[in-house]
């Protein structure tokens, strides 16, 4: 079994299409670790 890191869109549209929840939870658990990782990092904004 693969990573969700690994994950390409079409492997999520088949997920979606099977339970709609684990797209959501996909997402979401995507999203906090990119949020998590971009804290950790404490970059200055480029922009």
């Amino acid at each position: 079994m693969r990573h969700h890191a690994a994950l390409t869109r079409e492997d999520v549209a088949e997920l979606a299409h099977m339970n709609p929840a684990t797209l959501w939870r996909l997402e979401t658990a995507i999203y906090s670790s990119i949020c998590a990782r971009r804290r950790s990092i404490r970059r200055p904004p480029s922009g």
